[in-house]
């Protein structure tokens, strides 16, 4: 059964912020218009082949669990506990680590699957989906 977790990204520092603000903006014009504008094949790979109508919306940007799953780590900060490493492409092979709190507990025992990161009034959210 598949269960759907929320976290937001706190404490973003201005280029953390710039470095996804990137990436997001990227994916969004790669899914409406093909264009590619230096987006990670990785986050390409989400589009559909055979998209012939543009929808004007904005797209979650997609995080494929073979890349986070090892990524989410707990540390005790002061900032947080929850971080995640997400691929950049502005940063190849180095990522950004970014802090999460999450909106609900997780549970004790889960898997990762495939995620989302989408943008809501002004802050950056993860949605998680757990099995």
């Amino acid at each position: 059964m598949e269960k759907t977790i929320i976290a937001s990204v706190i404490n973003l520092t201005k280029n953390k912020k710039t470095l996804l603000d990137n990436d997001y903006n990227n994916y969004q014009w790669w899914m409406l218009f093909s264009i590619d504008k230096g987006l990670l094949s990785a986050f390409k790979a989400a589009k559909g082949y055979k998209q012939k109508i543009i929808k004007y919306k904005e797209y979650p940007l997609p995080l494929q669990s073979r890349f986070i799953k090892e990524w989410f780590r707990i540390r005790d900060t002061k900032i947080t506990k929850h971080w995640i490493k997400i691929p950049n492409s502005k940063r190849k092979g180095v990522g950004l680590w970014l802090p999460l709190r999450f909106h609900q507990q997780l549970p004790e025992y889960y898997t990762l699957k495939d995620s989302y990161l989408v943008k809501k009034n002004k802050s950056t959210i993860f949605i998680f989906v757990l099995i």
